[in-house]
């Protein structure tokens, strides 16, 4: 995806979901877009699941508009929505997070960040 002529990198849901494995305490930054293939509709509605070691955590629901300045690189033919943030911080501890796709007429793409500080390097 381009953004003000910066490349992003946005995952598709594999089987509709995504699986992390963290540990933490870790802040877990979220952004997700739908998909736009109908280039005539301004906007849409949509959700995701977020699971924790199996747990259903919240389902976040998203309204989709268009992205002003977003565009994919490859696909003329579809539109990306702007990115809707959730923030979510996890405990202390192991954690398997699963991010569901619950809308399967909904095309998803999400971005995943996690804080500096829950990077750990080991040197050699």
């Amino acid at each position: 995806m381009l953004i003000n002529d910066k490349e992003y990198t946005y995952y598709i849901p594999k089987s509709r979901e995504i699986r992390l494995l963290l540990e933490g305490p870790v802040l877990l930054k979220i952004i997700s877009r739908l998909v736009f293939d109908n280039l005539i509709v301004k906007k849409y509605n949509y959700r995701f699941e977020l699971y924790d070691n199996e747990e259903l955590l919240t389902i976040f629901q998203e309204e989709a508009h268009k992205s002003a300045k977003a565009v994919f690189v490859d696909y003329k033919d579809k539109m990306p929505s702007s990115g809707d943030v959730n923030i979510i911080k996890f405990s202390k501890g192991i954690h398997h997070i699963t991010i569901k796709d619950c809308d399967a007429n909904r095309e998803l793409i999400f971005r995943l960040y996690i804080n500096k500080s829950a990077i750990k390097l080991k040197e050699k």
